[in-house]
Parts: C-alpha cells; sequence; structure tokens
C-alpha cells in the first residue's frame, strides 16, 4: 500500500507541474512583447523531447514551421507559378562603378542558380507564362542586362553559353550606331556582335530607348532628371520644352530604336527597358503606340503566372556589394514576400 500513494504521489507532481508548463507557455504566447526566441526557448527548456515520428495530429502541420509551429528560415528555393528577374549591367575585370562586378563574381551567381535548382528561362518563356500560355517551371529565374555594353559579348556571353542560360540585354542604340572598335570594357557592343548573339538563339536583343538614356536639366532652377520622362529646359533660350515636342521627342526615340534592333536582328522589339527605372503615364501611353508591349521596371518583386501583367518587376543582382549567396537570400525573400528594412 505504502508503495502505491508513493507511485500516486509522484504521478500527480508529475500532472502539476505539466499544467504549470502549458499555462506558463499559453501566457507568454498571448502577450503582445514577446520575442519568439523566448517562447522557444520556454518550450525547448521544459517540455522533454519526444521521439522523431509523424502523428495523426501532426501530420498536416505547415511546411515551413518546427516541431512547436515557429517559422524556419528558408535557405534553398521552393516556388512555382513565379518568375524572379534578375537585373545585371556591366561586367569587368576593373570595376569602374557600383554595379560593375567581375567575370568570377557572374560566374558564381550561374553556379548558384545552377546549384540550387533553379530554371532559368528567357524572359520571352516567361512572359508567355504571365499570358498564361504555358506553366512556369518550379524555381523559375530570368537574366536581364542593361545598358549593350561591349563587356557583355566579352564575359558574359561565353559564360551564358558554357552553362547554357539565356539572357536579355537591353542595349541603347544611339550607341551601338556610333560603335568605333576599343578595348575599353566600356564601349558600346557592335552590330555583329549583336547580330552574332542574337543567332545563337541565347540572348535577346529588345530596347533601352535610342538616345533617352541620359540626364538634362527640367526646370529653370537646374533640377536634373531622367530624358525619357521630363521635358528639357533649354539653358539658352531659357524655355521648357512644349507637351507636344516632348510627346514628339519620345516617340522618334522610341521608333528608331525599334527600327535599329529590327536592323541588328531582323526581328522588331516589344520590350522597353526604362532606363533609371523612371516613366510615366506619357512614356507608358507613346511606347504601346509605337510597338511595346512589354515595360521593364526596377520595382524589386516577383513576376505572377497568368497575371496578363505588362509590368515586369525584376530585382537588383549586379550590384558589386552583393555577393552570390546574398543573391540567392534575395530572391528567396523577394518569392516571399519578405520586405526589406
Amino acid at each position: 500500500m505504502k508503495k502505491f500513494f508513493t507511485i500516486m504521489a509522484l504521478f500527480l507532481t508529475i500532472f502539476m507541474t505539466s499544467c504549470m508548463n502549458v499555462r506558463e507557455v499559453s501566457k507568454i504566447v498571448s502577450s503582445n512583447d514577446i520575442i519568439v526566441e523566448d517562447v522557444e526557448e520556454i518550450l525547448i527548456r521544459k517540455i522533454p523531447p519526444e521521439p522523431k515520428i509523424v502523428s495523426e495530429e501532426n501530420k498536416d502541420k505547415p511546411v515551413g514551421a518546427n516541431s512547436v509551429g515557429l517559422p524556419v528560415i528558408q535557405t534553398t528555393p521552393s516556388y512555382s507559378e513565379k518568375a524572379v528577374v534578375l537585373t545585371y549591367h556591366h561586367i569587368s575585370n576593373n570595376p569602374f562603378s557600383g554595379i560593375t562586378i567581375t567575370p568570377e563574381r557572374f560566374e558564381e551567381d550561374l553556379k548558384m542558380l545552377r546549384d540550387n535548382n533553379f530554371n532559368v528561362i528567357s524572359l520571352r518563356d516567361m512572359i508567355c507564362g504571365i499570358e498564361g500560355n504555358v506553366e512556369l517551371p518550379e524555381n523559375a529565374a530570368v537574366i536581364t542586362f542593361d545598358d549593350g555594353i561591349g563587356s557583355f559579348y566579352k564575359y558574359a556571353y561565353p559564360l551564358l553559353m558554357k552553362y547554357n542560360m539565356p539572357a536579355v540585354e537591353f542595349i541603347i542604340t544611339a550607341r551601338n550606331e556610333s560603335y568605333v572598335s576599343s578595348d575599353n570594357d566600356l564601349n558600346p557592343l557592335s552590330p555583329e556582335e549583336i547580330n552574332e548573339m542574337f543567332k545563337s538563339g541565347l540572348v535577346d536583343i529588345q530596347s533601352h530607348t535610342h538616345n533617352s538614356h541620359d540626364y538634362i536639366y527640367r526646370n529653370a532652377e537646374l533640377k536634373k532628371g531622367p530624358k525619357l520622362t521630363y521635358k528639357i529646359y533649354n539653358t539658352e533660350t531659357s524655355t521648357l520644352e512644349s507637351d507636344e515636342e516632348y510627346i514628339s521627342r519620345i516617340t522618334d526615340d522610341l521608333a528608331t530604336s525599334r527600327e535599329i534592333i529590327y536592323k541588328y536582328t531582323g526581328v522588331y522589339p516589344d520590350m522597353l527597358s526604362f532606363p533609371f527605372g523612371s516613366y510615366n503615364k506619357k512614356v507608358w501611353d507613346v511606347g504601346k503606340a509605337v510597338g511595346f508591349n512589354y515595360f521593364i521596371t526596377t520595382h524589386p518583386d516577383y513576376n505572377k503566372e497568368n497575371s496578363k501583367s505588362q509590368t515586369i518587376y525584376r530585382i537588383r543582382s549586379g550590384d558589386a556589394v552583393l555577393t552570390s549567396d546574398k543573391l540567392l537570400k534575395n530572391i528567396i525573400d523577394c518569392v516571399n514576400n519578405v520586405k526589406k528594412n
């Protein structure tokens, strides 16, 4: 009998302790100012470990939660019906700006995409997915370059062929038209290089305007703004471009870029990348009127399958301060809608 009462006393002690732990955790979880780490610490400290089996109770627990229902940090991509577009500019062994990376860094990015099971698709294929004509592959990513710089042909193009990854180059056609041979990595692509890459089927050529990738004076205070989106203030006559003059100028610019790209490739471009990511309704309307159907921005977001969107979102990937690991994290954050501080 004494042994029986001893066992019962031990049982009651364990039961009461367990109830106290549950009440304590419940109280903390309901508090508005508790931090996640404190809850996890209490649960781990006071609840004994259980065998690693999947019970009926836990089998439907959402992916992305650990054994106590707390969020886990995702370190590998796992998404569908979405695509992330990467933005690069310049590649050089002698970086000359904050948006210039070395060939080695670019190859590291390509390896990161390959090794983390990304499906690198062309921007054209992504747009087919946006239009609902095809399903986007899982972990879809797109590589884009702005500015039409000769270093793309020298460094990026061979690496894209090595890893069999497509890309699109948005060119500033006035610069390509004035091409003069040079070893300078900032020199524009030649018409012959553009034609060769386009014919490979790996590189698409689209517009970054004809001659509007620049800043101009936009008022009498001599404040500057992107040439495509502001009327020009003439310092010699102290006059501002009229609405009619502005519309005429950008119409001619965008139409000219399409004609020159057609001359290089035999295909009219239908995608316009806005210089400096700047645009307004007039630019959009003029772009549509001259034949552009899709508009490439610098707004950081993913692109959704079957969204029918004409706006293409991109994230920064060619910044000199980035690493391939950081870029991987940024892609995962983007598809999970994690906002930056």
